[in-house]
């Protein structure tokens, strides 16, 4: 299985790369806190990764009394049509037409389930189809049905999720038939190369632009110079990838932290929880380059609301996380739950470098979803359970 801490060595100290071209005027240089907190952290994911390298690989489920729950596709479809109503249209077919960069919005309270559940939904169906040995292609449907949703809505942030998910649970298949071989990293690669150009062509289309117009993109990521082997549609991912770090340094430069650990403590729960509990208040106020570009990592706000040992904080709350999973599989030895939690968990630590996904509802409550399906799966009994399995 892929190892998230080894992986968020190597994104990090990719993006720093990334950084160091000096493509855009974004590209600023760094302040020494922020090389230190880099490079201490990545160290440290290093360090941890090699201690727990063998906790994490790919068990499998008996398949056979498995089936799609209908249920859940119901759901997901009344979901989906209850936000199609109140948008009163489908995203995807009105890109450039009614819509400004970044303003899409669906229903409050069920566009964030929609997503929550759906992400679910898709992890554990491919991984259901994997453990069939890719027979059971019913499995595979159910999560082409997830990635339509998405698509329809445009919900690139989703898409990108739950395809991450589902290509790392892949990966930790393939490894675990001893079936990784250098023509699948080729084509891994190969994927990724097409999913970043096409990502940059969608980016292209919402903002009322030619498929091919990067001019648009061109002026928001300020390049300054572009190399000319390589397709401007990666101006898009490029920019989406340095942009967070930039922002990260602007604070650490401009910003006095407020020093306030009520603040900070709503920066480690999903906002849909702190909001009700400590309330609008603590609004915290980020330094951005372009009001547009608003990733900041997961890193920013813990910065502005308790100083560097804020960033620090969120990073250890990362890693706990994933020891309490390592506790938990102890405790119930749920192959399912290993897979699909620790799978889940790589995703969250590449996300890093564009949000706080314990904060942001739409991933962190993916994590309570795994934590619950595993709990009612080991204490209400398999056969008990309606919604979640079939």
């Amino acid at each position: 299985m892929i190892n998230c801490f080894y992986l968020y060595a190597v994104v990090w100290s990719g993006i720093l790369l990334l950084y160091s071209l000096n493509l855009s005027e974004y590209s600023q240089p760094l302040s020494i806190d922020v090389y230190i907190f880099l490079i201490v952290t990545i160290l440290i994911s290093i360090i941890i990764g090699t201690c727990l390298r063998k906790k994490f690989f790919f068990k499998r489920v008996k398949t056979s009394d498995k089936k799609v729950n209908k249920l859940s596709v119901v759901f997901l479809t009344i979901l989906f049509l209850l936000n199609v109503i109140y948008m009163k249209d489908i995203p995807l077919f009105t890109l450039g037409k009614k819509e400004s960069y970044g303003s899409m919005s669906g229903l409050p309270f069920f566009l964030v389930l929609l997503y929550i559940y759906g992400i679910f939904f898709a992890l554990k169906n491919i991984y259901y189809f994997l453990c069939s040995n890719f027979k059971r292609k019913e499995f595979f449907i159910a999560f082409l049905f997830v990635e339509i949703i998405f698509l329809l809505l445009f919900s690139r942030s989703q898409l990108l999720i739950s395809i991450l998910g589902a290509g790392f649970i892949l990966l930790s298949y393939l490894e675990s038939e001893n079936k990784i071989k250098i023509k699948y990293v080729i084509l891994t690669f190969a994927l990724l190369a097409i999913g970043l150009y096409f990502f940059g062509v969608l980016g292209n289309i919402r903002c009322g632009y030619k498929p091919l117009d990067c001019s648009f993109i061109t002026i928001l990521g300020r390049i300054k110079k572009w190399p000319g082997f390589i397709p401007k549609s990666y101006q898009w991912a490029y920019t989406y990838a340095i942009t967070p770090l930039s922002n990260l340094d602007l604070n650490i430069r401009s910003v006095k932290p407020i020093n306030n650990f009520i603040a900070l403590i709503s920066e480690l729960f999903p906002e849909t929880f702190t909001k009700r509990l400590i309330g609008n208040q603590m609004i915290i106020k980020t330094a951005q380059h372009y009001s547009v570009l608003t990733a900041t990592s997961a890193f920013t706000n813990a910065y502005v609301t308790f100083g560097i040992m804020g960033a620090y904080i969120v990073y250890i709350c990362l890693c706990m996380n994933v020891f309490i999973g390592l506790w938990w599989n102890t405790k119930v030895n749920d192959e399912q739950f290993s897979t699909l939690f620790f799978s889940y968990m790589t995703v969250i630590f590449v996300f890093t470098v564009f949000e706080n996904p314990l904060k942001f509802t739409a991933t962190a409550l993916v994590i309570y979803i795994i934590f619950l399906s595993s709990i009612v799966n080991n204490f209400v009994g398999k056969k008990n359970i309606k919604f979640i399995y079939k």
